[in-house]
Protein backbone atom coordinates (compact mmCIF):
# COMPACT_ATOMS: atom_id res chain seq x y z
CA UNK A 1 0.00 0.00 0.00
CA UNK A 2 0.98 3.39 -0.60
CA UNK A 3 2.26 5.75 2.36
CA UNK A 4 -0.01 8.03 3.42
CA UNK A 5 0.29 11.53 4.09
CA UNK A 6 2.83 12.16 7.25
CA UNK A 7 0.07 13.27 9.58
CA UNK A 8 -2.10 10.33 9.10
CA UNK A 9 1.08 8.21 9.20
CA UNK A 10 1.68 9.66 12.92
CA UNK A 11 -1.83 9.28 14.38
CA UNK A 12 -1.92 5.53 12.93
CA UNK A 13 1.62 4.94 14.77
CA UNK A 14 0.40 6.69 17.86
CA UNK A 15 -2.70 4.56 17.88
CA UNK A 16 -0.30 1.52 17.52
CA UNK A 17 1.33 2.42 20.39
CA UNK A 18 -1.63 3.26 23.11
CA UNK A 19 -3.76 0.10 21.76
CA UNK A 20 -0.47 -2.14 21.89
CA UNK A 21 -0.28 -3.49 18.38
CA UNK A 22 2.82 -1.01 17.45
CA UNK A 23 5.44 -3.45 18.12
CA UNK A 24 4.59 -7.39 19.07
CA UNK A 25 8.75 -7.84 19.77
CA UNK A 26 8.68 -4.98 22.46
CA UNK A 27 5.26 -6.06 24.06
CA UNK A 28 6.72 -9.96 23.86
CA UNK A 29 2.51 -11.01 22.24
CA UNK A 30 3.28 -13.21 19.22
CA UNK A 31 1.66 -11.34 16.16
CA UNK A 32 -1.72 -13.09 14.56
CA UNK A 33 -0.61 -13.04 11.55
CA UNK A 34 2.82 -15.51 12.15
CA UNK A 35 2.86 -18.65 10.59
CA UNK A 36 2.48 -20.78 7.58
CA UNK A 37 -1.16 -20.06 5.85
CA UNK A 38 -2.69 -22.28 3.01
CA UNK A 39 -5.41 -21.49 0.88
CA UNK A 40 -8.90 -23.88 1.51
CA UNK A 41 -9.67 -23.46 -2.31
CA UNK A 42 -13.60 -24.28 -1.72
CA UNK A 43 -13.37 -20.85 -0.49
CA UNK A 44 -12.53 -19.12 -3.46
CA UNK A 45 -14.72 -16.53 -4.91
CA UNK A 46 -14.51 -15.13 -8.19
CA UNK A 47 -15.78 -12.14 -9.47
CA UNK A 48 -14.60 -10.60 -13.01
CA UNK A 49 -15.53 -9.22 -16.00
CA UNK A 50 -16.91 -12.35 -18.87
CA UNK A 51 -13.72 -13.27 -20.79
CA UNK A 52 -13.97 -12.56 -25.02
CA UNK A 53 -12.24 -14.81 -27.47
CA UNK A 54 -12.41 -15.04 -31.31
CA UNK A 55 -10.24 -17.75 -33.10
CA UNK A 56 -11.24 -17.64 -36.77
CA UNK A 57 -9.82 -17.84 -40.18
CA UNK A 58 -6.01 -18.89 -38.51
CA UNK A 59 -6.41 -15.81 -36.04
CA UNK A 60 -6.40 -15.27 -32.32
CA UNK A 61 -8.22 -12.63 -30.92
CA UNK A 62 -8.50 -11.72 -27.22
CA UNK A 63 -10.85 -8.74 -27.05
CA UNK A 64 -11.63 -8.86 -23.11
CA UNK A 65 -7.71 -8.30 -22.50
CA UNK A 66 -5.86 -5.31 -22.02
CA UNK A 67 -4.57 -4.22 -24.52
CA UNK A 68 -6.82 -6.01 -26.86
CA UNK A 69 -5.02 -8.39 -29.29
CA UNK A 70 -5.08 -10.36 -32.35
CA UNK A 71 -1.98 -13.09 -33.28
CA UNK A 72 -2.07 -15.84 -35.60
CA UNK A 73 -2.53 -19.09 -34.76
CA UNK A 74 0.49 -21.06 -36.36
CA UNK A 75 2.38 -22.49 -33.71
CA UNK A 76 4.87 -19.63 -33.90
CA UNK A 77 6.04 -16.88 -31.28
CA UNK A 78 4.17 -13.83 -31.40
CA UNK A 79 4.59 -10.25 -29.25
CA UNK A 80 2.04 -9.51 -27.13
CA UNK A 81 1.77 -7.13 -24.65
CA UNK A 82 -0.94 -7.89 -21.52
CA UNK A 83 1.40 -9.46 -18.48
CA UNK A 84 4.92 -8.76 -17.00
CA UNK A 85 5.08 -12.58 -16.93
CA UNK A 86 5.89 -13.35 -20.52
CA UNK A 87 6.24 -11.10 -24.12
CA UNK A 88 5.02 -13.68 -26.50
CA UNK A 89 2.70 -16.40 -27.45
CA UNK A 90 2.65 -19.39 -29.25
CA UNK A 91 -0.92 -20.85 -30.20
CA UNK A 92 -1.08 -23.76 -31.64
CA UNK A 93 -4.78 -25.42 -32.84
CA UNK A 94 -5.00 -28.79 -31.92
CA UNK A 95 -8.23 -29.62 -32.89
CA UNK A 96 -11.91 -28.26 -33.47
CA UNK A 97 -11.86 -27.97 -29.53
CA UNK A 98 -8.65 -27.80 -27.90
CA UNK A 99 -5.73 -25.10 -28.49
CA UNK A 100 -2.09 -25.59 -27.14
CA UNK A 101 -0.21 -22.12 -25.92
CA UNK A 102 3.14 -21.40 -24.87
CA UNK A 103 4.42 -18.28 -23.07
CA UNK A 104 7.83 -16.83 -23.30
CA UNK A 105 9.39 -13.76 -21.48
CA UNK A 106 13.06 -12.78 -23.06
CA UNK A 107 12.89 -15.81 -25.73
CA UNK A 108 13.04 -18.44 -22.86
CA UNK A 109 9.38 -20.28 -21.95
CA UNK A 110 7.90 -19.29 -18.50
CA UNK A 111 4.48 -21.08 -18.88
CA UNK A 112 2.31 -23.80 -21.24
CA UNK A 113 -1.86 -23.73 -20.91
CA UNK A 114 -3.91 -25.81 -22.89
CA UNK A 115 -7.35 -24.96 -23.34
CA UNK A 116 -10.82 -27.22 -24.47
CA UNK A 117 -14.15 -26.83 -24.81
CA UNK A 118 -16.70 -29.64 -23.61
CA UNK A 119 -18.48 -31.94 -26.23
CA UNK A 120 -21.66 -29.96 -25.42
CA UNK A 121 -19.65 -26.32 -26.07
CA UNK A 122 -21.07 -25.22 -22.37
CA UNK A 123 -17.89 -25.09 -20.93
CA UNK A 124 -14.36 -23.81 -21.26
CA UNK A 125 -11.14 -25.90 -19.40
CA UNK A 126 -7.66 -24.82 -18.81
CA UNK A 127 -4.70 -26.35 -17.69
CA UNK A 128 -1.65 -24.18 -16.99
CA UNK A 129 1.52 -23.98 -16.12
CA UNK A 130 3.94 -20.77 -14.54
CA UNK A 131 7.26 -19.70 -13.63
CA UNK A 132 6.75 -16.50 -11.93
CA UNK A 133 11.01 -15.72 -12.27
CA UNK A 134 14.16 -16.75 -13.44
CA UNK A 135 15.34 -19.56 -11.39
CA UNK A 136 12.39 -19.63 -9.25
CA UNK A 137 10.08 -23.04 -8.96
CA UNK A 138 7.29 -23.89 -11.68
CA UNK A 139 3.67 -24.10 -10.29
CA UNK A 140 0.37 -25.55 -12.11
CA UNK A 141 -2.83 -25.11 -11.84
CA UNK A 142 -6.67 -25.61 -13.41
CA UNK A 143 -10.20 -23.71 -13.77
CA UNK A 144 -12.38 -23.56 -16.04
CA UNK A 145 -15.15 -20.76 -17.59
CA UNK A 146 -18.90 -21.21 -18.08
CA UNK A 147 -20.28 -19.73 -21.68
CA UNK A 148 -22.25 -17.11 -21.94
CA UNK A 149 -22.29 -16.64 -25.61
CA UNK A 150 -21.18 -17.99 -28.98
CA UNK A 151 -19.05 -17.15 -31.43
CA UNK A 152 -19.68 -16.11 -34.99
CA UNK A 153 -19.79 -18.92 -37.47
CA UNK A 154 -17.34 -20.67 -38.67
CA UNK A 155 -14.96 -20.03 -35.79
CA UNK A 156 -13.39 -22.45 -33.73
CA UNK A 157 -14.83 -23.77 -30.24
CA UNK A 158 -13.21 -21.32 -27.94
CA UNK A 159 -14.62 -18.55 -29.65
CA UNK A 160 -17.41 -16.64 -27.91
CA UNK A 161 -17.83 -14.63 -24.17
CA UNK A 162 -17.21 -16.94 -21.28
CA UNK A 163 -17.55 -16.36 -17.61
CA UNK A 164 -14.89 -17.72 -15.33
CA UNK A 165 -14.72 -19.66 -12.18
CA UNK A 166 -12.67 -20.18 -9.43
CA UNK A 167 -9.36 -22.19 -9.17
CA UNK A 168 -10.30 -25.88 -9.65
CA UNK A 169 -6.76 -26.86 -8.57
CA UNK A 170 -3.61 -25.55 -7.72
CA UNK A 171 -0.22 -27.58 -7.09
CA UNK A 172 0.93 -27.68 -3.16
CA UNK A 173 3.99 -25.15 -3.71
CA UNK A 174 1.13 -22.43 -4.82
CA UNK A 175 -1.29 -23.06 -2.17
CA UNK A 176 0.81 -21.37 1.26
CA UNK A 177 3.30 -18.39 2.24
CA UNK A 178 4.45 -17.39 5.26
CA UNK A 179 4.67 -14.66 7.77
CA UNK A 180 7.43 -13.54 9.86
CA UNK A 181 6.37 -10.47 12.36
CA UNK A 182 9.57 -8.87 14.31
CA UNK A 183 8.70 -5.51 15.71
CA UNK A 184 7.38 -3.17 13.15
CA UNK A 185 8.23 -5.18 10.54
CA UNK A 186 6.73 -7.76 8.63
CA UNK A 187 8.24 -10.31 6.24
CA UNK A 188 6.56 -12.23 3.41
CA UNK A 189 8.52 -15.59 1.90
CA UNK A 190 6.81 -18.58 -0.58
CA UNK A 191 7.91 -21.96 -1.60
CA UNK A 192 7.85 -19.88 -5.30
CA UNK A 193 10.52 -17.85 -4.40
CA UNK A 194 8.86 -14.68 -4.12
CA UNK A 195 9.21 -12.65 -0.62
CA UNK A 196 9.43 -9.04 0.90
CA UNK A 197 10.21 -7.48 4.35
CA UNK A 198 8.43 -4.35 4.93
CA UNK A 199 7.46 -1.81 7.82
CA UNK A 200 3.81 -2.15 8.79
CA UNK A 201 3.51 1.77 8.58
CA UNK A 202 2.78 1.93 4.69
CA UNK A 203 6.00 2.54 3.93
CA UNK A 204 7.25 0.98 0.27
CA UNK A 205 9.68 -2.13 0.13
CA UNK A 206 11.13 -3.95 -2.48
CA UNK A 207 9.54 -6.90 -3.40
CA UNK A 208 11.94 -10.19 -4.30
CA UNK A 209 11.24 -13.62 -7.16
CA UNK A 210 8.04 -12.02 -9.11
CA UNK A 211 7.58 -10.27 -12.40
CA UNK A 212 4.45 -8.96 -11.65
CA UNK A 213 5.66 -6.88 -8.72
CA UNK A 214 8.31 -4.94 -8.00
CA UNK A 215 7.53 -2.93 -4.47
CA UNK A 216 5.47 -3.54 -2.10
CA UNK A 217 3.63 -1.44 0.95
CA UNK A 218 2.20 -2.78 4.04
CA UNK A 219 -0.59 -1.39 6.91
CA UNK A 220 -1.94 -2.82 10.11
CA UNK A 221 -5.89 -1.59 9.85
CA UNK A 222 -6.04 -3.09 13.17
CA UNK A 223 -4.63 -5.67 15.93
CA UNK A 224 -6.08 -8.45 13.51
CA UNK A 225 -6.04 -6.86 9.65
CA UNK A 226 -3.29 -5.96 7.28
CA UNK A 227 -3.38 -4.06 4.31
CA UNK A 228 -1.09 -5.26 1.66
CA UNK A 229 -0.51 -2.67 -2.17
CA UNK A 230 2.07 -4.31 -4.52
CA UNK A 231 3.22 -2.06 -7.56
CA UNK A 232 5.22 -2.68 -10.83
CA UNK A 233 6.63 0.60 -12.98
CA UNK A 234 4.92 2.77 -10.34
CA UNK A 235 1.48 1.34 -10.96
CA UNK A 236 -0.90 -0.27 -8.67
CA UNK A 237 -1.24 -3.88 -9.81
CA UNK A 238 -3.25 -5.53 -6.55
CA UNK A 239 -4.95 -4.70 -3.03
CA UNK A 240 -4.93 -6.96 -0.60
CA UNK A 241 -6.82 -7.24 2.81
CA UNK A 242 -6.45 -9.94 5.24
CA UNK A 243 -8.12 -10.44 8.59
CA UNK A 244 -7.17 -12.88 11.22
CA UNK A 245 -10.08 -14.56 13.00
CA UNK A 246 -10.52 -14.38 16.76
CA UNK A 247 -8.89 -17.48 17.42
CA UNK A 248 -6.20 -17.02 15.00
CA UNK A 249 -7.23 -20.01 13.09
CA UNK A 250 -8.07 -19.02 10.09
CA UNK A 251 -7.45 -15.55 7.41
CA UNK A 252 -9.86 -14.20 4.92
CA UNK A 253 -8.34 -12.38 2.18
CA UNK A 254 -10.05 -9.89 -0.26
CA UNK A 255 -8.16 -9.27 -3.50
CA UNK A 256 -8.94 -6.54 -5.95
CA UNK A 257 -6.73 -6.93 -9.11
CA UNK A 258 -6.28 -3.21 -10.90
CA UNK A 259 -4.55 -4.42 -14.47
CA UNK A 260 -7.59 -6.05 -15.33
CA UNK A 261 -11.12 -5.52 -13.19
CA UNK A 262 -11.41 -8.48 -11.05
CA UNK A 263 -11.80 -9.67 -6.63
CA UNK A 264 -10.88 -12.89 -5.31
CA UNK A 265 -11.99 -13.52 -2.00
CA UNK A 266 -10.95 -16.69 -0.11
CA UNK A 267 -10.05 -18.23 3.32
CA UNK A 268 -6.25 -19.27 4.18
CA UNK A 269 -5.80 -21.42 7.20
CA UNK A 270 -3.21 -21.63 9.66
CA UNK A 271 -0.62 -24.63 9.56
Amino acid sequence: MVMRFLKRLALVVLWGLLTGWGSWTQTGQTSPFDGTWKVDLKSEKYISEPVEILLINGEYSCRSCTPPYTIKADGKDHEVSVSPYFDTENITIVDGRTLSRIDKKGGEQVGTIKTWVSEDGKTLHREYTRVNAPGQPAYSGSYTATRISDGPKGSHAVSGTWQENPTESMSENAQSFRFRVEGDMLTMTSPLGDSFTAKMDGTEAPVKGDRGADRVSVKQIDPSTLEQTYKLDGKVVSITKMTVSGDGKTMKSFVELKVRPVKVESTFIKQ
